[in-house]
């Protein structure tokens, strides 16, 4: 093999290498935003579940127009919500947290936020 071809086999491998690392990193870092998925609650029927990331772009590229579906009533009432980070707690709610004798607290378990 000439030292042009090796040459031209190091620079695609140093692509391919760079292509690979820059993709799997960005997957990575967006999914450390959500490890767990997005949260939902239903404002029809309260039910609390999760949807992957992925399911919930997916959703809303065919239906650009309406809100995640609940899987449990099946209507167009879901909003985003948060999880309590409190094992013990681990509720979903919509809205912020709440301060109790000056601590941020989860506004379901009014429990101190770590």
């Amino acid at each position: 093999m000439n030292d042009k071809v090796k040459g031209i086999l190091a620079l695609v491998v140093i692509a391919a290498s760079v292509w690979l690392f820059k993709g799997s990193s960005e997957k990575q870092a967006a999914s450390q935003d959500f490890p767990d998925g997005t949260h939902w609650i239903c404002l029809e029927c309260k039910h609390e579940f999760g949807m992957t990331r992925e399911a919930v772009a997916e959703w809303n590229t065919a239906h650009p127009e309406t809100t995640v579906p609940c899987p449990e009533c099946e209507k167009n009432r879901s909003v985003r919500a948060t999880k309590c980070p409190l094992p013990e707690c681990g509720r979903l709610f919509t809205g912020n947290m709440v301060k109790i004798d000056g601590k941020v607290c989860c506004p379901v378990c009014k429990q101190p936020l770590p």
